[in-house]
Formats: C-alpha cells, structure tokens, sequence
C-alpha cells in the first residue's frame, strides 16, 4: 500500500487548511497536532516488514529478554535503547509494542518541537512526511528519537544554558552515540550568522571535504562495528539529496534579517541550516555522514514555515487598517483624502503580502512533494511497500530471513541503524 503515504499527506495538507483558513488559534494548532499524531502513530505501529532494520530490532528485542540489566553497559550498542526496551517488556514481551511504544515516544518530541516553535504546524508536519523523516522513525528508529530528544536542548542553545543542553544531549547520546556531534554545536551555534562566519566554517568545511576518507574513519569507529564493512557507508549517494537542504540554507540567508527580527535567537536554527547544507553535500562522497545531517536538518520543519510567515503582513498593519476605517467615518476635507491614500497603500501592501505568502507556500508544498516522490521512487528506507500486522504471511515464510538476520547479528554484534 505505497499510496497510504500520500493520502497521509493530502489529509495533513487538507485539515491543516481547514482548521487555518479564517486564522490560526491555539485551539486549533491542538487539534490539528492531535488529529495527526493519532494518524502517524497508528500508521507507523500497524506496520510489518517496513523498513530496513524491522527484522533487526524484531530480534534484537526479543535478545534482550533475556539478558540482565548489566547488559546496558556489557553489550555493544548504546545503554538507552538497551533499558527502553527493558522498559517495555516490563508491561508486554510483544515486539509490536516496542513499535508502537517508540513511534508515541518520537513523533510525541517531535510534535512538541512543531507546537512550541513551528509558526505554520500544518506545513511542519507535512514537511516532516515530505523531506522523509517519517521514514527515518520507521527504519533508523534509534538515530530519529536521539534527534527527537536533540530538539529539546535547541532551546538551551538559544537561552545558553549548557548544563540542561549537555543532559539532553547525553540522553540522546544514549540511544545514538551520532548525538554527541551536538555538543561543540552548543558553542559554534552562539556565533552571529554573517558573511564572516560563513566563510570561515565553509574553509573549515572545506578542509573536512578534502580529508574526508579519514573522516570517515572516525565516523566508523564512532558508530561501531556494524559498519565497518558496510560498504554502502564508505561509498557517495546522489548529490540530489544534498540540494534540497542546501536550497534551504540560500534562503534562510535571504530572509535573514526578517527571521532575526521576529526573534533573535532564530540564528541558531540559521546556523544549523548551514550545518546541515554543508553535511548533506558530503554525502555525495561518503554516505554514513547522512547520520549526522539528521541532528541539524531536523529543525528544517519549523525553519520553512516560520520563514514563509515573514511574509504575511504584520499585526501592526492589519491593526492600522482596521484604525483607518475608523477614522475615515470622521474626517473630512484633505485630512479624508490623505487618510483613504493611507488605507489604499496599506491594503495594497497587505494584499500583496498575500500573494507573496500564497506563492511561497505553495512552492514548499509542491516543491517537497516532488523531493519526495524522487526519494520515494528510490524506495528510501525501505518503506515503500506498506503493510500492516493484518497483512502479514504465515510465519514460516519468513523463517530464511530472519536466520539470515541471526547470522548478521552473532556476527557483529551491533545490527541496528
């Protein structure tokens, strides 16, 4: 059922018109977030056989059962996943809860993030399908809940509060050892965005690029064995994946200014848009540097909409408006005619905000859509042929690969993302 995707997004797009059309609310934004929570949750907790590591985890929770809790620190993948899966078998030894169970626990951190920071959430849950990182929490389910937890501490790094900033960091860490790349982000990311400093981190970026086999070296080493002789890591992806963030990057630089007047602080999220374009061109020669674009990317979903609403005509204007007419009623003479040219220009103003915020928010809508059927064509993730739990064949079908599977993990004994 490839096509559930896609009547997931037109459903997002069409409540989120809805529920926004005559303004947005608090109320409403609840709703909404509500509405698609359920409808993402249950989606991604029916599925069987979707994604590249489903065997994987299926067996690796079922491992874990039966070994002791000294396992967090003996085994060979990080201690957070270890007791979360401990955690949940203390209630169920069913694996298609631990689907379940993590699907709540990441689109919850992820919807929180949307609902605290996203100016647009319709347009950042949709971009959340569209730019694939729903995918992400259907395959790589341990690296998108480390970036799940990351988006908590993106506010420490704008109110510079390290010590909460490295406890969330280091729980996320715990899921992913990929997380720890966030904390020298916590210091780079307090540095004003200019030309300057652009300069100097993309000659910084630059020099990675050149040694970038020993680069991935340590990448290797930091992630662990199981992809040491992974050769699809070591090898480049298709430089499209690197355009997109990188488009996102050139125009978080034009709305700059507008972005830093409706706050201040958003020149961290400037900064991770940089971050991100520049990891994500790496991709096209060393692939595994994907697993850290993620962290930076991520922030993309609220970012875009935040930018498009630069373009709306501010309160203020709306307010004068409303103002003008008032005083139209009791004017007269040349003061009437210097206040309906005021009115004219105002409501000119306003209506081509309109225009320009119709415009740009139809782009990123259709634009994200076609960014996902190209990776959706590629079957990215191994996520494209969607069944669920009802659908599944007799068992013994599958008994091949699931002793394939065995194999892989006695062999190296760190089998997931």
């Amino acid at each position: 059922m490839w096509y559930i995707y896609y009547i997931m997004m037109a459903i997002i797009l069409g409540l989120g018109f809805l529920l926004s059309y005559r303004g947005q609310s608090k109320q409403k934004n609840l709703i909404f977030l509500g509405i698609s929570f359920v409808m993402l949750v249950v989606i991604a907790s029916l599925r069987y056989e979707v994604g590249d590591d489903y065997y994987n985890y299926m067996m690796v929770f079922n491992s874990i059962k039966n070994t002791p809790l000294t396992g967090a620190i003996t085994y060979n993948y990080e201690p957070g996943f270890f007791l979360w899966c401990k955690l949940i078998q203390l209630f169920t030894p069913h694996f298609q809860w631990f689907y379940a169970l993590s699907a709540i626990a990441t689109t919850a951190l992820v919807f929180w993030f949307i609902y605290k920071e996203s100016k647009l959430p319709f347009l950042s849950v949709y971009l959340y399908m569209t730019l694939m990182f729903y995918y992400w929490s259907l395959s790589l389910m341990r690296q998108i809940f480390a970036a799940a937890i990351c988006t908590l501490s993106i506010k420490f790094i704008r109110e510079k509060k390290f010590i909460p900033f490295l406890l969330i960091v280091l729980a996320a860490a715990s899921f992913h050892k990929s997380a720890l790349i966030m904390l020298p982000i916590f210091f780079i990311a307090q540095i004003k965005f200019n030309w300057k400093s652009v300069s100097i981190l993309g000659g910084a970026a630059l020099l990675c690029f050149i040694f970038a086999n020993d680069i991935m070296s340590f990448v290797v080493n930091l992630l662990g064995s199981a992809y040491t002789d992974a050769s699809k890591y070591a090898q480049g992806s298709l430089i499209i994946y690197g355009i997109f963030p990188t488009f996102v990057f050139i125009a978080a630089w034009c709305f700059k200014k507008k972005l830093l007047e409706q706050d201040p602080t958003n020149n961290v999220y400037l900064n991770f848009m940089f971050y991100s374009c520049v990891i994500s061109l790496f991709i096209a020669r060393v692939f595994i540097v994907e697993r850290f674009a993620v962290y930076f990317f991520l922030s993309s979903i609220v970012l875009i909409p935040n930018m498009i609403m630069t373009l709306k005509a501010p309160q203020e204007k709306l307010t004068a408006i409303e103002d003008a007419k008032s005083e139209i009623k009791i004017l007269k003479g040349s003061q009437l005619k210097t206040k309906q040219q005021e009115l004219l220009k105002l409501s000119n103003e306003i209506k081509d905000s309109k225009v320009f915020f119709g415009f740009a928010l139809g782009c990123v809508v259709v634009f994200t859509l076609f960014y996902h059927m190209f990776g959706f064509s590629h079957n990215y993730y191994k996520v494209q042929n969607y069944q669920t739990i009802f659908d599944k064949h007799p068992i013994e079908k599958f008994a091949g690969q699931r002793q394939q599977n065995q194999n892989y993990l006695d062999s190296i004994g760190y089998p997931i993302d």
